[in-house]
């Protein structure tokens, strides 16, 4: 009796094991290229947008406007920022609602600032936006976030000298 039970059970496990196999849901191919393009066209947005509300001018108030959601024009500054460099930096917070889709990138910027010294410095934004069919609007003007690094030293595994009359030094 016991070993026919246990052919029984283990009969059943092997068809639940096999009915789970059959009729689980098939996950969706990812589609890599256009992840890629996605994230590609709203880096470049959040670039665009933070140079021009960086470095624009007064006559630039219109385009940032057009740019964002926003109906206020802001007051651009006459002599703006000198910018070097902008780029992405962790986290990319993406969320997707149906046919929208909100962004909100952190951006590095490496800026020079008005009538200062010319001595750079490194100042961290977070650009927030929506995308909708192709299309992109800045929610909010970018903000400035901190970025904390931990503080590392480099110095030479050896600590001491090589003497110049010793073996080694001549």
């Amino acid at each position: 009796f016991a070993t026919a039970a246990a052919a029984w059970a283990a009969l059943a496990l092997v068809v639940l094991v096999i009915g789970v196999l059959i009729f689980r849901p098939t996950q969706k191919p990812v589609d890599v290229l256009k992840e890629i393009n996605a994230f590609t066209n709203a880096e470049f947005f959040a670039h665009n947008f933070l140079l021009v509300w960086l470095a624009g001018g007064p006559d630039q108030a219109k385009q940032l406007v057009s740019m964002s959601a926003m109906s206020s024009q802001p007051e651009m500054n006459k002599d703006p920022f000198t910018v070097l460099d902008i780029n992405t930096v962790p986290p990319v917070l993406r969320t997707d609602a149906g046919k929208e889709t909100e962004w909100a990138l952190t951006m590095a910027a490496t800026l020079v600032p008005p009538g200062g010294s010319g001595s750079s410095m490194r100042s961290y934004f977070r650009v927030t936006f929506l995308e909708a069919a192709g299309t992109y609007k800045a929610l909010m003007w970018p903000r400035p976030v901190n970025i904390s690094t931990r503080a590392i030293q480099i110095a030479p595994f050896y600590g001491q000298g090589i003497g110049l009359t010793t073996p080694l030094g001549t």
